[in-house]
């Protein structure tokens, strides 16, 4: 009797266990229903920035324009040339590059820096930089990184325009780089990743890769890059690798979101791995290869492939698709989308969009 009282009660305390064990398990929330609340029309939009309240967009002709959250156009500023960077604003106001050109619209080499006012769109100071065909800004404590493709990067003060440091550190740039804190990390098109203390301009780690990567982000301690093989690799703050991981085709895009890594790969599929060890969470298939991606928050990735005339809603936790967002037939994204919130906005080939997951605010 008492064996089997024993038993009983083992099997009781089994059976409690494992309900504990299935109730810590996040459970898998419904569809989103993405709502488009308000859309924007757009002529060569080539560049999308917000500082989180309101929307930018950097046009051909070197036109930028500020959308309020719900939007409704701010105002738009006539800069001339060609856009030859991102747009990016902070607490100091907008930044973006542009690039002059000659009579025959080809571009003439000589780029400028500005500073446009957030509220007003009234230029601000400029600053000419060194002949390149594309650069890159980011922001770290009240300055400026300004990496250019011809291979130098430097950092600007964002109230007056002077140069704090310059660092000549390779012959030419591939890829994105990544604006960590307090670190940039760029690759060069020798194939070697430098990874640059934004503060002072030194270089505090540099490891060649075979094949070039094309892809770099940052987490923390570490560094982790994508390549032409495949190869989904971390490295350590010495530059030695923790850990690779092998994708079916070439890597496109890496992205450090929080301790995972989000990778995207020409085998038309989209990868979370874990940024302890290089585990695989899950991996998703996509209809083709990945145009654009934005991280929207730390919940999802939007996405859209080759071809694809929309995106798709990927749920981070689980990998499974959440939502999605049509577009005409002839509409295609320019660049990745962004998120505030639960807003997400996009820039097509026509038009500027707001989507929420939340449905729409009335506009007051």
């Amino acid at each position: 009797m008492l064996i089997i009282r024993a038993a009983i009660l083992s099997l009781i305390y089994l059976s409690l266990a494992a309900a504990a064990v299935v109730a810590q398990i996040p459970k898998v929330s419904g569809e989103v229903t993405l709502s488009q609340c308000w859309s924007y029309a757009v002529d060569g939009g080539r560049q999308l920035g917000t500082d989180g309240k309101s929307v930018f967009i950097a046009s051909d002709g070197g036109r930028v324009a500020a959308l309020s959250a719900d939007g409704s156009k701010l105002w738009q500023t006539e800069l001339g040339g060609s856009i030859g960077s991102n747009i990016l604003a902070t607490d100091a106001g907008v930044f973006v590059v542009t690039s002059a050109l000659t009579t025959d619209g080809a571009a003439s080499g000589e780029a400028t820096l500005r500073l446009l006012s957030k509220e007003t769109g009234v230029p601000g100071w400029t600053a000419k930089l060194p002949a390149g065909e594309r650069y890159s800004l980011g922001s770290f404590n009240g300055s400026l990184i300004v990496v250019a493709r011809n291979g130098s990067v430097e950092s600007v003060e964002a109230a007056s325009g002077s140069v704090r440091w310059k660092r000549e550190v390779a012959i030419a740039f591939v890829g994105e780089p990544h604006f960590g804190n307090p670190h940039v990390a760029v690759i060069s098109a020798a194939g070697q990743v430098f990874v640059i203390a934004a503060a002072t301009g030194e270089i505090e780690s540099m490891l060649k890769i075979d094949p070039a990567p094309v892809s770099v982000s940052q987490a923390t301690g570490t560094t982790v890059t994508g390549d032409g093989r495949g190869r989904v690799t971390s490295l350590s703050a010495t530059a030695k690798p923790n850990w690779r991981f092998k994708s079916g085709g070439a890597v496109s895009n890496v992205f450090a979101i929080g301790d995972r890594i989000l990778a995207a790969s020409n085998d038309n599929f989209l990868y979370l791995l874990t940024g302890r060890n290089g585990g695989l969470e899950w991996k998703r298939r996509l209809t083709g290869r990945v145009a654009q991606i934005g991280v929207i928050g730390s919940r999802y990735a939007l996405v859209s492939s080759l071809d694809q005339h929309g995106a798709l809603l990927i749920e981070l936790e689980h990998g499974r698709v959440a939502g999605q967002i049509a577009l005409d037939a002839d509409e295609a994204l320019i660049t990745s989308p962004i998120g505030i919130g639960e807003a997400i906005t996009l820039l097509t080939d026509s038009a500027v969009y707001g989507y929420s997951t939340r449905g729409c605010k009335a506009k007051e």
